[in-house]
Protein backbone atom coordinates (compact mmCIF):
# COMPACT_ATOMS: atom_id res chain seq x y z
CA UNK A 1 0.00 0.00 0.00
CA UNK A 2 1.25 3.46 -0.85
CA UNK A 3 1.71 5.54 2.29
CA UNK A 4 0.55 9.10 2.84
CA UNK A 5 3.31 11.68 3.20
CA UNK A 6 4.88 12.23 6.63
CA UNK A 7 4.00 15.94 6.58
CA UNK A 8 0.29 15.07 6.62
CA UNK A 9 0.79 12.65 9.51
CA UNK A 10 2.80 15.13 11.55
CA UNK A 11 0.24 17.86 10.84
CA UNK A 12 -2.54 15.55 12.00
CA UNK A 13 -0.52 14.75 15.13
CA UNK A 14 -0.44 18.49 15.86
CA UNK A 15 -4.25 18.57 15.77
CA UNK A 16 -4.84 20.05 12.33
CA UNK A 17 -8.30 18.95 11.24
CA UNK A 18 -7.65 19.16 7.50
CA UNK A 19 -4.61 16.90 7.87
CA UNK A 20 -6.58 14.34 9.87
CA UNK A 21 -9.35 14.47 7.26
CA UNK A 22 -6.74 13.83 4.54
CA UNK A 23 -5.40 10.92 6.59
CA UNK A 24 -8.93 9.54 6.96
CA UNK A 25 -9.71 9.91 3.25
CA UNK A 26 -6.43 8.20 2.32
CA UNK A 27 -6.74 5.19 4.65
CA UNK A 28 -10.52 4.72 5.05
CA UNK A 29 -10.92 2.30 2.10
CA UNK A 30 -8.04 0.18 3.42
CA UNK A 31 -9.45 0.19 6.97
CA UNK A 32 -12.95 -0.63 5.70
CA UNK A 33 -11.71 -3.72 3.81
CA UNK A 34 -9.84 -4.99 6.85
CA UNK A 35 -12.82 -4.48 9.15
CA UNK A 36 -15.42 -5.81 6.72
CA UNK A 37 -13.52 -9.06 6.26
CA UNK A 38 -12.67 -9.39 9.95
CA UNK A 39 -16.33 -9.08 10.97
CA UNK A 40 -17.32 -11.50 8.21
CA UNK A 41 -19.20 -9.02 6.04
CA UNK A 42 -21.62 -7.67 8.65
CA UNK A 43 -22.05 -4.12 7.41
CA UNK A 44 -23.62 -2.56 10.52
CA UNK A 45 -20.90 -4.00 12.73
CA UNK A 46 -18.26 -2.82 10.26
CA UNK A 47 -19.65 0.74 10.34
CA UNK A 48 -19.50 0.82 14.12
CA UNK A 49 -15.97 -0.58 14.22
CA UNK A 50 -14.87 1.87 11.51
CA UNK A 51 -16.02 4.75 13.67
CA UNK A 52 -14.28 3.25 16.72
CA UNK A 53 -11.02 2.85 14.78
CA UNK A 54 -10.79 6.46 13.70
CA UNK A 55 -11.80 7.76 17.12
CA UNK A 56 -9.00 5.62 18.55
CA UNK A 57 -6.52 6.76 15.88
CA UNK A 58 -7.38 10.38 16.63
CA UNK A 59 -6.82 9.87 20.35
CA UNK A 60 -3.50 7.97 20.04
CA UNK A 61 -2.08 9.52 16.89
CA UNK A 62 0.69 11.28 18.81
CA UNK A 63 2.00 7.85 19.88
CA UNK A 64 2.93 7.02 16.27
CA UNK A 65 6.71 7.44 16.16
CA UNK A 66 7.47 6.57 12.49
CA UNK A 67 9.25 3.34 13.47
CA UNK A 68 7.08 1.40 11.02
CA UNK A 69 4.81 2.21 8.11
CA UNK A 70 1.75 4.16 9.16
CA UNK A 71 -0.43 1.54 7.46
CA UNK A 72 1.10 -1.19 9.65
CA UNK A 73 0.40 0.83 12.80
CA UNK A 74 -3.13 1.55 11.57
CA UNK A 75 -3.69 -2.09 10.61
CA UNK A 76 -2.82 -3.16 14.14
CA UNK A 77 -5.32 -0.69 15.66
CA UNK A 78 -7.96 -1.71 13.13
CA UNK A 79 -7.57 -5.41 13.78
CA UNK A 80 -7.54 -4.95 17.57
CA UNK A 81 -10.68 -2.80 17.47
CA UNK A 82 -12.53 -5.27 15.22
CA UNK A 83 -11.60 -8.28 17.33
CA UNK A 84 -12.32 -6.38 20.55
CA UNK A 85 -15.75 -5.45 19.26
CA UNK A 86 -16.49 -9.06 18.30
CA UNK A 87 -15.35 -10.36 21.70
CA UNK A 88 -17.56 -7.83 23.48
CA UNK A 89 -20.48 -8.73 21.24
CA UNK A 90 -19.86 -12.44 21.89
CA UNK A 91 -19.99 -11.88 25.65
CA UNK A 92 -23.27 -9.99 25.31
CA UNK A 93 -24.79 -12.74 23.16
CA UNK A 94 -23.87 -15.38 25.74
CA UNK A 95 -25.94 -13.48 28.30
CA UNK A 96 -29.02 -13.49 26.05
CA UNK A 97 -31.78 -16.07 26.34
CA UNK A 98 -31.38 -18.65 23.54
CA UNK A 99 -34.06 -19.06 20.88
CA UNK A 100 -35.84 -22.40 20.72
CA UNK A 101 -34.03 -24.37 17.98
CA UNK A 102 -37.30 -25.84 16.70
CA UNK A 103 -38.37 -22.33 15.66
CA UNK A 104 -35.34 -21.66 13.48
CA UNK A 105 -35.49 -21.85 9.71
CA UNK A 106 -33.32 -24.55 8.21
CA UNK A 107 -31.05 -22.97 5.60
CA UNK A 108 -31.09 -24.33 2.09
CA UNK A 109 -27.90 -26.26 1.42
CA UNK A 110 -27.93 -26.12 -2.35
CA UNK A 111 -25.55 -24.25 -4.62
CA UNK A 112 -23.67 -21.24 -3.29
CA UNK A 113 -22.73 -18.02 -4.98
CA UNK A 114 -19.11 -16.93 -4.67
CA UNK A 115 -20.10 -14.50 -1.92
CA UNK A 116 -21.89 -17.26 0.00
CA UNK A 117 -18.86 -19.52 -0.33
CA UNK A 118 -16.52 -16.82 0.94
CA UNK A 119 -18.85 -16.15 3.88
CA UNK A 120 -19.03 -19.84 4.64
CA UNK A 121 -15.24 -20.23 4.49
CA UNK A 122 -14.51 -17.13 6.57
CA UNK A 123 -17.34 -17.84 9.00
CA UNK A 124 -15.82 -21.20 9.88
CA UNK A 125 -12.43 -19.76 10.77
CA UNK A 126 -11.17 -18.43 14.07
CA UNK A 127 -10.66 -14.67 14.24
CA UNK A 128 -6.92 -15.17 14.15
CA UNK A 129 -7.04 -17.41 11.05
CA UNK A 130 -9.56 -15.13 9.31
CA UNK A 131 -7.31 -12.14 9.97
CA UNK A 132 -4.25 -13.90 8.58
CA UNK A 133 -6.04 -15.17 5.46
CA UNK A 134 -7.69 -11.85 4.65
CA UNK A 135 -4.66 -9.72 5.48
CA UNK A 136 -2.35 -11.76 3.30
CA UNK A 137 -4.57 -12.98 0.46
CA UNK A 138 -7.04 -10.11 0.09
CA UNK A 139 -5.13 -7.08 1.34
CA UNK A 140 -1.69 -8.39 0.27
CA UNK A 141 -0.01 -7.38 3.53
CA UNK A 142 3.62 -8.59 3.44
CA UNK A 143 4.63 -11.29 5.92
CA UNK A 144 7.13 -8.98 7.64
CA UNK A 145 4.36 -6.48 8.38
CA UNK A 146 2.06 -9.27 9.55
CA UNK A 147 4.83 -10.43 11.86
CA UNK A 148 5.07 -6.95 13.32
CA UNK A 149 1.27 -6.76 13.75
CA UNK A 150 0.83 -10.19 15.32
CA UNK A 151 4.10 -10.57 17.20
CA UNK A 152 4.79 -13.91 15.47
CA UNK A 153 7.68 -14.63 13.13
CA UNK A 154 7.14 -14.31 9.38
CA UNK A 155 8.11 -17.98 8.96
CA UNK A 156 5.53 -19.11 11.51
CA UNK A 157 2.87 -17.06 9.73
CA UNK A 158 3.81 -18.57 6.35
CA UNK A 159 3.47 -22.07 7.83
CA UNK A 160 0.20 -21.19 9.52
CA UNK A 161 -1.23 -19.76 6.29
CA UNK A 162 -0.10 -22.79 4.29
CA UNK A 163 -1.79 -25.17 6.75
CA UNK A 164 -4.90 -23.01 6.78
CA UNK A 165 -5.15 -23.13 2.98
CA UNK A 166 -4.75 -26.92 3.02
CA UNK A 167 -7.46 -27.19 5.67
CA UNK A 168 -9.85 -25.01 3.62
CA UNK A 169 -9.09 -26.98 0.47
CA UNK A 170 -9.77 -30.24 2.28
CA UNK A 171 -13.05 -28.98 3.72
CA UNK A 172 -14.39 -27.50 0.50
CA UNK A 173 -13.11 -30.04 -2.02
CA UNK A 174 -14.47 -33.29 -0.54
CA UNK A 175 -14.53 -35.02 -3.94
CA UNK A 176 -10.71 -34.89 -4.16
CA UNK A 177 -10.49 -36.80 -0.87
CA UNK A 178 -11.89 -39.90 -2.54
CA UNK A 179 -9.89 -39.72 -5.78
Amino acid sequence: MKEIDTLTITSAQKGRKKAFRALYDWYAPFVWKVIFRTVNGREEVAKQVMQNVFVKVHSVLTSFKFQSNFSTWLYRITYNEAVGYLIKQNREQKRMVPIDDSQRDVPFEGEFSDRDMVSKILGGLSRKDRFLLVAREVNDVPFDELAEITGQSAGALRTQLHRLKLQIKELFNPIEQFS
